[in-house]
Formats: C-alpha cells, structure tokens, sequence
C-alpha cells in the first residue's frame, strides 16, 4: 500500500512542477523540471538511509521529528485547535530568551514546527516517511526555482551553469533534500532573494512582494534565526545600491561596520541583548555534539579580539 501511495504522490506532485506557472514559466523546461524533482527525491532517500545508518541514526533529527509527527497526527486527528495552539504555548515558566539553546520556547519552535508540517503530510500519506519526502521536495522547489529564476535574469546566457549550481551542488543536493530544517530555510531564502528581486523591477505588485518577504523571513527566523539577521543587511544594501549605484562601494562596507558595532555594543546598553555571548555559547554548544566527524576550533570569547583572530584562523 506504502507503494502505490509513493507512485501515486510522486506523479502528482511530478505533474504539478511541469503545470503551476511559477515552475513553467522559469524557463528551464518541463522535462528538466521534472527530472531535477525526482533527483531531488533520491537525494531525498540517500539522506534517510544515511541517517539510519548505525553510527548516525541514534542522533538523527530527522527520524526524531517523524517518530514525534506520527503522535502529533493523532492529535490533529482528534482536537485540531489544540494541535495549532500547541504551536504557541510552552512548558516553562517564561519563554526563554530569544537565542536561549535550551529551556525555551524559542528554541523548541525550531523542531516543533518541521515536526507539524510532517504530522500534517502524515494524515495524506498514510504515515509514510519516504511519502512525505516527497511533499518537503515540492516545498524545497520554490525557492530553488526563484534563485534560478533571480541568477537567469542577470546571467540569461549562462542556463546549465545556473542549474547545476542551484540544483545540483552535492553538498546542497545531499542536505536540502532531506526532511529537516535546511531544506526550508534555503527555499524560504531563495523566495525571498526572488521576491526582493522583483519588487526592485515590478512596483505595482509592491504589496504581494513584501508581503512574501516577511512571512519568508519570519519562516526562517523560526527554523534559524541567526540566517534571518544576517539577511536584512545584505538585502538592505542590495536595495539601497540599485537605488544608489554610484555608492554602493561605501553602502556595503558602511552598512557591515554599523552592524558589526551594533553586534559588539548593544550588550553596553542592554545587557539582555548580549550577542558575542550567544555566539560563544551556541559554539560551545556544538563542540558538546557527539557525532561521526571532528571539527577542532579555538575556543571563542565574548570579545571583538577573540573574533577577529578566530576568523583570521580560518582563513
């Protein structure tokens, strides 16, 4: 049964690439559409078998959040309100600070949410793991095809360089493709980079434009919120360098300056806001993680000195 559920989703799914006007009118091709889809889905596959792997499946997230979504479908089945209104309440005795790792609402909300998205497919796909892989490819594809779309109308000549560098980027391929958080942030980047983009060349569809920049950035402040902070200056200086052309070469470094102060000082006017000290922590958070490979890094300091000789490290 497991199987004709599979075929049947991904022949659907397959048609709708090749129909909805924002894939067909991309100008890649509905063969090639439709081709790059079902790769992602393998690719899809190889991050599930990966992770069950015995070395990774312990600590896979992925099967976390479907072995959580397959009790959360129960829970839509039978009380539906109180399944969306779980989205907003927490356990704790306040919410947490907004970069807090642990004992928050905040930093649950990244897993809570891939976690009702899967317990929502679960319900069409009869609880089918690689089913739902499916279902996020789709959700995967908008924003690949909008960074297309963005890169193509820049570089028209350079089609097949733009796809392979889109599409087919093993490291992207591999983790993006998968059921996790990364798939979702890099679709929702890549919609917003597309709708930014339009609504640099098209004012009259103004409000539509922003309106999908902020519930794509609101997306992924959810899932990574570190990714949506350093989004708004690059697309501040983005917009005010299509505005300005003349200044751009002291819009980007002006702008990465003032952000860089802001970054290192706001914790002198409010201490709450203490984000070297969030950097360190969340580093120090990942050197704790037990898993197949080893990174050494030097430990980092709350410190613009620490930092800069940090990164001059990695160069």
């Amino acid at each position: 049964m497991e199987a004709v559920i599979f075929i049947f989703y991904l022949l659907l799914f397959s048609y709708a690439v090749i129909s909805i006007p924002f894939f067909k009118n991309s100008g890649i091709g509905r063969l090639t559409l439709a081709l790059l889809f079902i790769i992602k889905v393998l690719a899809g596959f190889a991050y599930a078998w990966f992770y069950k792997l015995p070395g990774y499946a312990a600590g896979a997230d992925t099967w976390r959040f479907y072995k959580l979504s397959l009790g959360e479908k129960e829970w839509l089945l039978t009380d539906p309100v109180a399944f969306i209104k779980d989205l907003f309440v927490h356990g704790y005795q306040n919410r947490g600070g907004l970069f807090t790792g642990e004992n928050s609402y905040w930093n649950d909300l990244k897993s809570n949410v891939p976690v009702k998205l899967l317990a929502c497919m679960n319900v069409l796909t009869n609880n089918s793991y690689y089913t739902n892989i499916i279902f996020f490819n789709f959700l995967y594809l908008f924003g690949l095809v909008g960074i297309y779309k963005v890169f193509s109308s820049v570089f028209p000549a350079k089609k097949w360089l733009i796809i392979v560098g889109v599409f087919l980027l093993p490291s992207t391929l591999f983790w993006c493709s998968g059921i996790h958080k990364d798939g979702l942030v890099l679709s929702a980047t890549g919609l917003v980079f597309y709708h930014f983009y339009k609504m640099m060349k098209d004012r009259k569809s103004i409000f539509v434009h922003v309106a999908a920049i902020m519930l794509c950035l609101i997306l992924i402040f959810t899932l990574r919120n570190y990714v949506a902070l350093a989004l708004l200056p690059a697309l501040f200086c983005w917009g005010f360098s299509e505005k300005m052309p003349r200044y751009k070469l002291l819009i980007f470094p002006g702008t990465y300056l003032i952000c860089l102060s802001f970054f290192f000082g706001i914790r002198y006017v409010f201490p709450q806001f203490d984000f070297p000290q969030y950097i360190v922590n969340k580093q120090h958070e990942f050197l704790q993680l037990q898993g197949g490979s080893s990174i050494s890094l030097q430990p980092l300091l709350p410190s613009l000195k620490s930092f800069i000789v940090f990164f001059s490290n990695c160069l």
